[in-house]
């Protein structure tokens, strides 16, 4: 099923770049393709690459953890939006930043949102990095059906939520009828895998 989730990832990172029209946007995670910033290597290669995007680097015990040498995962990250505002300048730390995690179960969004939170990356990860957009991407709605925040899940939320309302009002707002989708790299494996399923 990573198709799937991959092309929820793509489409939320699509979702990013309207939100942060200025930042950069890119894919963290494993979904990152080839010619992305964040494409392979190791975590811990990807977690210096990051750090070098926010003009900081990475703690000493973070560098000598070996799980982040032997690592292909993506540390809890799946989507990257910062601001390079100082990118003529000489660079300097705490620049504005969101870091984004994608959900596609209604078992797994809750626990997920800790894995961008801001205590893991700005006191045990990277040096002088302050407080940070923490995003959640879920392809579901949490909302009752008045349209406010559903009461099973409204005090569970402990991240800035894009659920399936938002996604949807976003693109209307911007007039998007996801046409970048069809040329991405993922659309043809999702369009064969949905073919195996007799979807299209």
């Amino acid at each position: 099923m990573s198709v799937l989730t991959t092309s929820f990832e793509v489409l939320s990172k699509h979702i990013l770049e309207s939100i942060y029209p200025n930042f950069k946007c890119e894919l963290f995670g494993t979904s990152a393709h080839a010619g992305d910033v964040f494409h392979g290597g190791t975590l811990l290669d990807r977690l210096c690459r990051l750090a070098q995007c926010l003009n900081t680097r990475v703690k000493d015990e973070v560098i000598r953890n070996p799980h982040n040498l032997e690592s292909a995962g993506d540390g809890g990250i799946d989507l990257i939006a910062y601001q390079a505002i100082d990118s003529t300048l000489h660079p300097a730390p705490f620049l504005p930043a969101g870091f984004g995690q994608c959900a596609c179960s209604y078992d797994d969004w809750i626990t997920k949102q800790n894995e961008v939170g801001t205590y893991r990356y700005t006191t045990r990860r990277f040096e002088q990095i302050e407080h940070f957009h923490q995003l959640m991407f879920v392809p579901f709605p949490l909302r009752n059906t008045i349209g406010t925040w559903d009461d099973e899940y409204q005090e569970q939320i402990e991240s800035l939520i894009i659920d399936r309302f938002r996604f949807i009002d976003i693109l209307i707002k911007n007039d998007d009828d996801l046409s970048f989708f069809t040329t991405s790299a993922i659309y043809q494996e999702l369009f064969d895998f949905l073919k195996t399923l007799m979807l299209v």
